[in-house]
C-alpha cells in the first residue's frame, strides 16, 4: 500500500538547512564576507614604501634641509652682494629678471635632456648639484679680478647662467620625487620636508650674517660663496 505524503518527511532536511544557514554562514552572503587585506582603506599599498624607498626618503628628507641653506642664501643675499659692489636700482632689477627668465627657459630643455638620460640621479647631480654649485665659485673671485662697474655685470651674468643650469634639473627632480615617495604619504612627507627646507634657510641666513659681521664685506662674501 502506498504511503501518504506528510510534512514530517521534510523536517530533517529543513532543520539541517536552517542549522547550516544560522551556524555556518556561507561566503555567498556579501554582508558577512571578510574583507581582503588589499581592499582595506586603513592601510593602502600606496602608503607603505619599500625598504629602498624608505632609505632614499631619509636622505631626501635631509637633502631638503641643506638645499634650504644653499638656495635661501643665493636667493636672499645675491642682490645684497651686488649692492655691496655698487649695483644700481636698475641693475638689481636686471639681476632679478635675468634669474627668473633663465630659470623659466630651462624647463623645456631640462625635460628633454632628462628623458634622454638613462638614469635621473646622474643628471640631477651633474646639473643642479654639480655645475650649478661650481658656478658660485666665480662669485667669490670676481671682485678680486675686475673693477667695480664690470663686476656687477659679471655677477648678473653668472647668476643667470647658474639659475639656468640649476633649473635644468627640476623636471628630473620632480619625476624622481614622485618615484621615491609613495602617493599615499606624499602630502605628509613633503610638508615635513618643506619645514626642514625653511629651517635650513633660516640657519643659512643667520650664518651669512655672522660671517659678514665678523670678517667684513669683502672677505665675508668670498667665504660665503666658497662655503655654499
Amino acid at each position: 500500500m502506498a504511503r501518504g505524503f506528510s510534512l514530517s518527511d521534510t523536517a530533517p532536511e529543513v532543520s539541517a538547512a536552517a542549522a547550516v544557514t544560522e551556524g555556518d554562514p556561507s561566503p555567498s552572503h556579501p554582508a558577512e564576507a571578510e574583507p581582503s587585506p588589499s581592499s582595506s582603506p586603513a592601510s593602502p599599498i600606496e602608503a607603505h614604501p619599500t625598504p629602498t624607498q624608505a632609505q632614499g626618503m631619509r636622505w631626501f628628507w635631509w637633502g631638503g634641509f641643506f638645499a634650504g641653506v644653499n638656495e635661501t642664501i643665493v636667493l636672499q643675499y645675491l642682490p645684497l652682494f651686488a649692492l655691496a659692489f655698487g649695483a644700481s636700482n636698475g641693475e638689481i632689477g636686471l639681476l632679478a629678471a635675468g634669474v627668473g627668465l633663465a630659470s623659466t627657459l630651462a624647463f623645456v630643455p631640462g625635460a628633454w635632456l632628462s628623458s634622454r638620460w638613462r638614469h635621473r640621479k646622474p643628471f640631477i647631480l651633474a646639473t643642479g648639484w654639480g655645475a650649478a654649485q661650481l658656478l658660485l665659485i666665480p662669485l667669490a673671485v670676481l671682485p678680486l679680478l675686475f673693477d667695480m662697474p664690470l663686476v656687477v655685470r659679471l655677477i648678473i651674468t653668472v647668476a643667470a647662467i647658474r639659475a639656468f643650469v640649476f633649473s635644468l634639473a627640476l623636471p628630473a627632480w620632480t619625476a624622481l620625487a614622485a618615484d621615491l615617495v609613495p602617493a599615499g604619504i606624499r602630502g605628509r612627507y613633503f610638508s615635513t620636508r618643506n619645514f626642514l627646507y625653511g629651517a635650513g634657510g633660516l640657519a643659512g641666513i643667520l650664518l651669512v650674517a655672522l660671517l659678514l659681521v665678523s670678517l667684513g664685506a669683502k672677505e665675508g662674501w668670498m667665504l660665503v660663496w666658497i662655503l655654499v
